[in-house]
């Protein structure tokens, strides 16, 4: 089953106040989809993988600046692929 909206949001409150049980709940829910969202934009298995894991570290770094809007999915996949553009540009 997706995690709803609102679990999300719960999810990103747990973050905020320090709880790591949020971005695990939200790790294991999405750490797949952002792997298959990033994994054509980059040219290795393992660079997918370290931006896969990039995101959620993010994640938890900026959840004080979450704001909720046009749905949580399209931000994991879009945030995590503009992740990868990125590393593609740094590494070449």
């Amino acid at each position: 089953m997706q995690m709803t909206t609102p679990e999300f949001h719960r999810c990103i409150a747990q973050m905020q106040q320090g709880d790591r049980d949020g971005l695990k709940r939200v790790y294991e829910e999405y750490s797949q989809l952002v792997y298959a969202a990033v994994r054509p934009l980059l040219p290795t298995p393992e660079d997918a993988e370290d931006v896969t894991v990039d995101f959620f570290i993010r994640l938890w770094e900026k959840a004080d600046g979450w704001r909720p809007g046009t749905g949580h999915r399209r931000y994991i996949t879009t945030a995590a692929c503009r992740l990868a553009i990125d590393r593609r540009r740094k590494c070449g």
